[in-house]
């Protein structure tokens, strides 16, 4: 077999954000994998989220060929994987849906021992096997499983090269080298491939150094494309972000002008009303000075006429002065003349007064 290197492109790593999962390194040889060898029946014990089952979806909608794929999980968790609750099952299947709707694909939502029921011996191309990763547990997997995989069918086995805690999977894979043609993968904790048929051992074991180098190697560039992916997100959120402060501090500012604009034309208006009342004032001020101007001419014409009155006052002080002489002046006139009435002289004389009266009346005609 001719084996060829893709570079595809995982749809459903939109959603799952699953490049740094501890399956994401091996999707590219899984991709590879199922596109060089076109399986028709695919089983996958323990599928989590579904990153590795979404890769064989990948390839068999990329190579449209006919395949099926069916999932068994009990989308609970155990105490490796952890426990989780139904929005895990609810993820797989939204992305079966939403990007792998025209394939053949199947959930069954069981134990394992169960699903095995389900199929028949000799039925399966592709068995990978990523359930509970005691010894005890995958031992157990691959003894129900084994007859149900076709004689030139491949096994999978993850977790290969994970040796924490009670992880027993690379214990029993190493059992299963001395008895069966294999593969390892040693980068994102190990995946075991194990051929049934010699024949397919021996015709991919030339590749064995290759392919754990490429794949390596893909899953080192996958993962540093995906750091500088993250930096450049990172970068470009720090970029958004200034620019999101750039026009915020715009509006600030716009705003802070256009109160600015407003609190000017208010001031404006102000001093408008200021200058009238300065205006109205000065008029005032000029109506007052005129006002006390007035006042003043009129105080001076009072004065003036104040002192004509005292003249007149002292005039007619002078005059009644005069008056009361005069008045003297004419008591004693007419005392005298009382005197000289009462006198004998007066009264001898008084025929001759009346004689020059007459005298006097007639020279007057």
């Amino acid at each position: 077999m001719k084996w060829i290197y893709y570079n595809p492109l995982f749809e459903s790593e939109e959603v799952l954000k699953d490049v740094d999962s501890s399956w994401g390194g091996h999707r590219y040889f899984a991709y590879d994998l199922v596109s060089n060898f076109r399986p028709q029946t695919i089983v996958e014990l323990g599928t989590y989220k579904g990153t590795s089952f979404f890769a064989f979806c990948q390839a068999v909608k990329d190579r449209k060929f006919g395949c099926d794929l069916f999932a068994v999980d009990s989308w609970k968790g155990d105490l490796h994987s952890n426990l989780y609750g139904e929005e895990v099952f609810q993820l797989f299947n939204e992305v079966k849906a939403k990007y792998y709707p025209a394939l053949s694909t199947r959930a069954f939502r069981m134990n394992f021992d169960d699903a095995a029921g389900e199929f028949a011996d000799h039925s399966i191309d592709i068995l990978h096997i990523d359930g509970y990763h005691t010894y005890e547990a995958v031992s157990h997997d691959f003894d129900r499983w084994f007859g149900k995989v076709k004689e030139n069918g491949i096994i999978l086995f993850h977790d290969t090269h994970e040796i924490q805690q009670d992880f027993g999977v690379y214990k029993f894979w190493d059992e299963l080298k001395t008895k069966y043609g294999t593969l390892e993968f040693y980068h994102s904790h190990g995946l075991g491939v194990l051929f049934r048929d010699p024949g397919m051992q021996e015709e991919f074991s030339a590749c064995g150094d290759a392919w754990q180098k490429y794949y390596a190697l893909q899953d080192s560039f996958m993962r540093s494309e995906q750091a500088a992916q993250m930096e450049i997100s990172a970068l470009k959120k720090v970029i958004s972000d200034l620019d999101q402060d750039r026009a915020n501090l715009n509006q600030y500012i716009q705003d802070k002008e256009d109160i600015i604009r407003e609190k000017e034309t208010i001031i404006r208006g102000k001093e408008n009303i200021i200058r009238g009342k300065e205006d109205i004032l000065k008029e005032n001020e000029d109506r007052l000075i005129k006002k006390r101007h007035i006042i003043q001419e009129k105080d001076n014409h009072l004065k003036e006429k104040e002192g004509i009155i005292r003249e007149k006052e002292n005039v007619i002080k002078k005059i009644e002065t005069i008056i009361r002489d005069k008045d003297n002046h004419i008591d004693e006139k007419e005392k005298t003349i009382q005197a000289l009435r009462g006198s004998l002289s007066w009264k001898l004389t008084a025929p001759v007064r009346w004689l020059a009266g007459i005298l006097q009346k007639r020279g007057g005609r």
